[in-house]
């Protein structure tokens, strides 16, 4: 089960599974539990585990996760489930994302059955976005009865776990089984088809859900963005992850010196996956410390491991192009951290004096993403000051019948949490249409 490769190299082997879940003390209270945004029953797919039925360990943590596998690799267990274990020693918490990765890929190459389509006689949704909350919200409603359609502008589905994570951290493998699980449901998922919400609910739908994410990326604004060589950072693992990183764009990378700006799980995967792909020297320029930096932790070893050199406190002040418009340095200036401001976290403060450069070649700016306005504004739904739409308890928008949850509601969140805004808007679909 090569699959189960971690960021370590380990793999685990059932007996090793086995080992690892006989740590848990299935506590009463099960802080892990609470924990997890999809309430996965920790300790009783573990005990599944510890008695060797790895499939039967699948399939509870199937009963909340929909994309077992997928979270299993890519949760940020250190903020969650694995950070509230009552295990702490000698061996440090419960590997909690290894097991459950491991019971997934187990039951991908053990139980190949085919999955059994569920009869679906009540409306018709449709479902714009065939990322983790649009395949929970179709999954969900598919499980009630309704006829659900998922439309997916992309020419594969997955959204951003297709187009924007890069294979080392979710293998492609993994994220399709899951997919082809759902779809074996009998979900129809139409990729390489964009369509109008509005146009939905007057053609027979009778609910709308939107899950369209977060893909317009957010620039620094700084002179110089416009040289070639400057990258956005999902825009770059966009071409990784569709193969553009053969030639030319490898070529484009191999042996150049990089600079990444962000302190994000894209700073980390555009450092590390330019890492992979060659390049001569890799910076990563964050304006603020080790301590506010959002990336996951695991992630943040991994690119210091790759060799990335983390110029903390340092934010680029302008790219200084050559004679031909292409990047040729990046001027920089040292911060320093002062009282905290809207988001918490303190905020950074140029030091006089302190300019310097450091010569690249390329340049990566992973600073954020935001939603698309254009299309936000169509909707005529209310919004709130970054531009994300504004929805109730279960993701009622302003406008009756359409819903909406995933990046588009937060701006970014993780896969486990768009799972969960997921099943809640499934959940309110269901109310609406049975009211």
């Amino acid at each position: 089960m090569q699959q189960l490769n971690d960021q370590t190299g380990t793999i685990y082997q059932p007996a090793q599974a086995v080992f690892e879940a006989t740590r848990c003390i299935e506590c009463y209270s099960a802080p892990c539990v609470d924990a997890c945004p999809v309430g996965v029953d920790i300790p009783r797919f573990i005990g599944r585990i510890k008695m060797g039925d790895f499939i039967g360990a699948d399939q509870i943590i199937r009963e909340k996760c929909l994309l077992p596998g997928v979270c299993g690799l890519i949760c940020p267990v250190e903020r969650l489930c694995v950070q509230s274990c009552c295990v702490t020693e000698p061996l440090g918490p419960v590997r909690i994302h290894q097991l459950q990765r491991f019971a997934a890929a187990y039951a991908i190459e053990h139980n190949n059955k085919e999955s059994t389509s569920i009869p679906s006689s009540r409306q018709k949704v449709g479902i714009i976005g065939s990322g983790p909350s649009g395949l929970a919200v179709a999954s969900a409603l598919m499980n009630k009865g309704y006829r659900v359609t998922v439309f997916e502008a992309m020419d594969s589905p997955g959204g951003m776990m297709t187009y924007s994570i890069p294979d080392h951290r979710l293998p492609r493998n993994i994220l399709e089984a899951e997919i082809d699980a759902i779809k074996k449901r009998g979900i129809e998922i139409r990729t390489g088809t964009r369509v109008d919400p509005g146009e939905l609910l007057e053609q027979g739908f009778s609910a709308v859900f939107l899950g369209i994410g977060t893909h317009k990326p957010v620039s620094t604004g700084i002179p110089g963005s416009d040289l070639t060589g400057v990258y956005q950072g999902l825009d770059f693992l966009r071409l990784v992850s569709d193969g553009s990183a053969a030639a030319p764009f490898g070529e484009e990378i191999t042996g150049r010196r990089v600079a990444v700006v962000g302190g994000g799980d894209v700073a980390m995967d555009a450092s590390i996956s330019a890492a992979r792909l060659g390049a001569k020297r890799i910076h990563l320029l964050y304006r603020r410390s080790y301590q506010e930096m959002p990336a996951i932790e695991s992630e943040v070893s991994l690119a210091q491991q790759e060799g990335v050199l983390f110029w903390i406190l340092t934010n680029p002040t302008r790219i200084i192009g050559d004679e031909q418009g292409r990047v040729r340095a990046v001027e920089c200036r040292e911060m320093e951290l002062g009282e905290p401001d809207d988001s918490g976290r303190r905020r950074p403060l140029p030091v006089a004096g302190s300019e310097f450069q450091l010569d690249i070649d390329i340049l990566i700016e992973a600073v954020g993403q935001r939603v698309d306005s254009e299309l936000i504004a169509q909707l005529g739904v209310e919004t709130d000051s970054d531009g994300t739409i504004q929805v109730g308890e279960y993701g009622e928008t302003s406008r009756a019948g359409l819903f909406a949850a995933g990046d588009v509601i937060s701006g970014g969140t993780t896969v486990v949490q768009a799972l969960a805004e997921g099943a809640r808007a499934a959940e309110g679909i269901d109310r609406y249409l049975s009211s």
